[in-house]
């Protein structure tokens, strides 16, 4: 007998999630079982184990599941865009949360200070500069936000487009380039501010 996944298309697979039906449990193992590949698939940028990968993977089905049956997929996208943006951004929260530096070495900027030191000052450093960003970012307001994440994420034009609903690959493309260039002012106009 052919496993659920394979039986059961992209359509019936959404049907028999969102009605609740006794034989729900199916279909959601159809959903897990249908893109578990992407496990695989996870780009080598976020440095993640498999185990990590498989964890991010099961809070992907989690929150596609509630957001399924909550009616927040509208069928914009395919089902397997949907859940690689869901796991993708899963990824990304794995990969934030492990204790690597990022933005300033603090071993060059302070070398006569202890290992344990320059550890913590890097996270300050790193921590200052992403709370200055994600402000700035505030003030695009959400779609610009949206947008910028995505691109930041790795994700190609042709996925924004999908996602965010653009008409076309060269709408989002152009409103990327609006977004960047407004957040590149504001992010000067805040470093002015700053040094006044």
């Amino acid at each position: 007998m052919a496993s659920d996944h394979r039986r059961y298309s992209e359509e019936e697979i959404l049907a028999g999630i969102q009605i609740l039906s006794p034989t729900v449990r199916r279909y959601e193992n159809a959903l897990y079982q249908r893109y578990m590949h992407l496990i695989w698939k996870r780009p080598s940028k976020y440095g993640i184990s498999d185990e990590q990968a498989r964890d991010a993977y099961a809070d992907t089905i989690v929150v596609a599941l509630r957001q399924l049956r909550r009616g927040d997929f509208k069928g914009q996208s395919s089902l397997y865009t949907y859940l690689r943006t869901i796991f993708f951004r899963k990824c990304i929260d794995v990969s934030r949360k492990k204790t690597t530096t990022i933005y300033t070495d603090a071993s060059a900027t302070f070398p006569e200070l202890p290992d344990a030191s320059k550890d913590f000052l890097t996270k300050i450093f790193h921590r200052e500069a992403m709370d200055t960003l994600m402000d700035t970012m505030k003030q695009l307001g959400e779609r610009c936000q949206e947008l910028l994440r995505f691109v930041g994420e790795g994700f190609k034009m042709k996925e924004i487009a999908d996602q965010m609903g653009f008409a076309s690959v060269e709408s989002a493309t152009s409103q990327r380039y609006q977004c960047k260039k407004r957040l590149l002012k504001l992010v000067e106009s805040s470093k002015k501010e700053h040094f006044k």
